[in-house]
């Protein structure tokens, strides 16, 4: 008795089929990706302010430099100023660049960190350090005082380093750091 030619090629097809599910169920375990699944690069931000030609956020990879910056604007920066900027650190995520251009030229790049506000609109993680009595106030349950006893601690006891350390200011307990995490 012969089969039908048809019934091998089905017959592999379910096999297939049955493989690749078993495969993919052994490799996605509790809906993680592989050890060896290289995810994409996440972009960060970064705030183009006074002086660029297109100011406002805009978005940067890691390694990119104040030359790339300054590429984009079409415009050539000083002399003195180019060795500066060949030796300054790449980009970080949050930061917030102004320009002074004088006679086309840029003359002069002032690095700083965006407002608190805009870094959790963007997604970008607070640091404790990085923040000013105003960004504090933008968190839920800080007003001016406790704000200005968080500023003023910092700047008497030194830097937090991470987010736990700021319950060593007075009215800061747990539940507050907890509250805070998910912008940190």
């Amino acid at each position: 008795m012969s089969t039908p030619p048809g019934t091998i090629l089905l017959v592999l097809g379910v096999l297939g089929l049955l493989l690749v599910t078993d495969c993919r169920r052994a490799v996605l375990q509790n809906g993680e990706p592989p050890a060896f699944y290289l995810e994409q690069e996440t972009p960060g931000w970064v705030m183009f302010s006074a002086g660029f030609p297109e100011p406002g956020a805009h978005q940067i990879y890691d390694g990119e430099s104040l030359a790339d910056v300054i590429e984009l604007t079409g415009l050539a920066p000083a002399p003195e100023l180019a060795r500066k900027i060949a030796q300054s650190p790449p980009l970080v995520s949050g930061e917030l660049l102004d320009i002074v251009v004088f006679e086309g030229e840029v003359s002069e790049i002032k690095r700083d960190w965006m407002l608190s506000g805009q870094r959790i609109a963007l997604s970008i993680p607070l640091h404790p350090d990085r923040m000013s009595a105003e960004d504090w106030q933008i968190l839920p349950g800080v007003g001016p005082r406790l704000a200005e006893k968080i500023a003023a601690d910092r700047q008497l006891n030194g830097d937090f380093l991470v987010l736990k350390r700021v319950r060593r200011v007075s009215g800061v307990g747990a539940a507050r750091i907890e509250a805070w995490q998910k912008f940190f």
